[in-house]
């Protein structure tokens, strides 16, 4: 997808969610007309008598001299934000176009995304007491760009299902390259680039090359991430120390012979905010930049990660932002045909020792339609997502599924940044959307293997045909290196590999030291790249499963 494209793409969803917004207000207009009838002809002397008797107290109150002031100032601020509310929404929606022309230019420019967020937002919400209908869905995407100072975020609607062509251009990948790739892994033709294969190098040749090539910008990161560790401590010092000189000396006054009117207080607590983030914004910034500078860990990845991936093949394709789309996920045929909210990251594809795959980290939610307003999305996958091809095409699918799952615990962002990365906040349940339909059980002649999996096919003869002894040998192997649960599948003379390891892999953190213990860190996400990599030659993709002696 190129810019032009995608810049067309997004004036149509604004198209889409204008007309959709407006809709909304129509229907809340309405709606309140509706009631406004109804009250009209069957309870208008009592609602009329009740609102009287309500605005002759509030009256009452506002006119009393005993009435703080701030208090007079309440109901006109309550009135006012209630109004301005479909207002600024208006205000907003004709500024898009604009913010669009915007983002698009400095895409142009060679800006990438620091950070894309996704959620849903329903324009029609139907309350029923405790449950909400919600239709009229509008995919969002948040998008901030790197190195922009100003931490102007780009709130914009989009179709589901260009957000996979959007994260790509925002990592500045070659589209081109990356649609080539796609169509080699999912197209049906056998035909394959001719490239030069890179065998998977040794861990004591990644050394050599951290030593030549990664060195100058491991130590220019690690002192950034040693100035963000060092400005966040402070604040949060500073912060702790507000709060409690606030709470002291409210206590204080209360419990002291000093006379202190409560009417005052909301002052303090107005005038202590705005001193505090007048503080931090006058001493948090130098020279135009943000006041706290931690790393987002774009840098880390763009010059560190990308990198490393080249070192093990420079004609892999990284995308920073990517990931497999809805259709992708589907097409495994593990998970029940929803419409689940994807995320992820670092996406990588290309062809290892001649068989085309892609890989990536992997969050997918579920929000029902019908649920509370306090309820959030399912957390039903979080982990790694790997699909590759085969050389030959089967007729049936074969399923696999771990006998024993557990629930894994999925950092939250938030949690992560206040603990330093040591709070889980959420599990998944991964059982609860996997296919009802994966066909008849099958009876393996391997006991060890049966204790693990449960196999599906329709086909008896040719689930015995793929799983040869061999084979099940290496997934055993597999199954006991990889942290998670395996979920795979062989369908569409693809397979595919699902690990619900609630682990988001090639995160350095966000105070991590890169080079600490001898670049431990980087040491550790090479063997997980390559043992990622590994499940080729591991399961011998490569290689004709049908032939008896593999």
């Amino acid at each position: 997808m190129t810019t032009a494209e995608l810049k067309q793409q997004l004036l149509s969803a604004h198209q889409r969610d204008k007309k959709l917004s407006i809709l909304g207000f129509i229907l809340i207009i309405i709606f309140i007309a509706i009631v406004s009838t109804l009250i009209y002809v069957y309870a208008f002397e009592a609602v009329s008598n009740y609102i009287k008797n309500a605005f002759s107290g509030i009256t009452g109150m506002l006119n009393s001299e005993e009435t703080p002031f701030y208090y007079k100032l309440i109901f006109p601020a309550v009135l006012l934000s209630m109004l301005s509310v479909p207002l600024l929404k208006i205000i907003k929606l004709t500024k898009r176009p604009k913010l669009i022309d915007e983002l698009i230019l400095k895409i142009d420019k060679g800006s990438i995304a620091s950070s894309i967020d996704q959620r849903t937002v329903y324009k029609i919400i139907i309350p029923l007491l405790k449950i909400n209908i919600r239709l009229a869905p509008v995919e969002y995407v948040t998008i901030v760009l790197d190195e922009d100072t100003k931490y102007k975020p780009y709130d914009l609607p989009i179709e589901a299902y260009v957000i996979p062509d959007l994260k790509r251009v925002l990592s500045g990948a070659n589209t081109e390259q990356i649609n080539k790739a796609w169509d080699e892994l999912y197209s049906s033709s056998d035909s394959k680039t001719q490239e030069k294969e890179y065998p998977l190098k040794p861990k004591e040749e990644f050394k050599k090359f951290i030593d030549t090539t990664l060195f100058n910008d491991i130590n220019k990161l690690d002192q950034e991430r040693s100035v963000g560790k060092t400005q966040y401590v402070k604040y949060l010092i500073f912060s702790v120390l507000v709060i409690l000189l606030f709470v002291g000396g409210y206590l204080y006054l209360q419990f002291s012979d000093i006379a202190f009117k409560s009417e005052y207080l909301i002052y303090v607590v107005f005038g202590g905010f705005g001193l505090f983030y007048t503080l931090f914004f006058a001493f948090g910034k130098h020279k135009g930049q943000p006041g706290i500078t931690m790393n987002s860990g774009n840098s880390f990845k763009t010059k560190i990660l990308k990198p490393m991936i080249a070192f093990i093949n420079p004609n892999f394709h990284f995308v920073l932002h990517g990931h497999l789309s809805l259709p992708e996920v589907l097409e495994t045929g593990l998970l029940e045909n929803k419409q689940y909210i994807i995320t992820g990251n670092d996406q990588i594809m290309g062809s290892h020792k001649g068989v085309p795959f892609q890989m990536s980290d992997l969050d997918i939610e579920y929000k029902r339609n019908f649920s509370s307003e306090k309820e959030g999305p399912d957390q039903v996958f979080f982990g790694q997502a790997f699909v590759a091809k085969f050389n030959k095409s089967f007729s049936s699918e074969l399923y696999l599924v771990p006998k024993k799952t557990t629930k894994k615990k999925v950092m939250d962002s938030v949690s992560e940044t206040l603990t330093l990365g040591l709070a889980g906040t959420r599990t998944t349940d991964i059982d609860m959307y996997t296919s009802n339909d994966f066909g008849p059980k099958v009876t393996l002649e391997d006991p060890e293997f049966s204790k693990l999996f449960n196999v599906y096919c329709y086909d008896q003869v040719e689930a015995r045909y793929i799983l040869t002894p061999a084979l099940m040998e290496r997934i055993k192997t597999l199954a006991t290196r990889t942290k998670g649960d395996l979920f795979m599948s062989f369908k569409n003379n693809r397979i595919s590999i699902l690990n619900n390891s609630g682990i988001n892999n090639f995160e350095p953190g966000r105070f991590n030291s890169i080079s600490k213990n001898d670049n431990k860190l980087l040491l550790d996400f090479y063997t997980d790249l390559h043992n990622q990599l590994s499940i080729i030659d591991d399961l011998k993709l490569n290689i004709n499963i049908w032939n008896k002696n593999n």
